[in-house]
């Protein structure tokens, strides 16, 4: 998979909207093209909700509202 900004090739983004291509494009049939497209977009799916879940852990952990038995460990 290649992520760019979604003007082109070698542009960047201001606003958090990128193009998703395959990098690999000649000499795979489209089946497996197609089949790479989506391994990498659900690759992208489940790393994404690790990044909220850790997210929201640190955030907990900053308002002091941690699981039970993280209370439990402090107390």
């Amino acid at each position: 998979m290649q992520i760019r900004g979604a003007h082109g090739e070698h542009t960047e983004t201001n606003d958090h909207i990128y193009d998703i291509s395959n990098k690999r494009r000649l000499g795979r049939s489209e089946v497996q093209l197609v089949q790479d497209m989506y391994d990498g977009v659900k690759a992208m799916i489940e790393a994404e909700k690790v990044l909220i879940r850790e997210k929201e852990a640190a955030q907990d952990q900053e308002n002091g509202s941690g699981t039970k038995e993280q209370v439990e460990d402090v107390h």
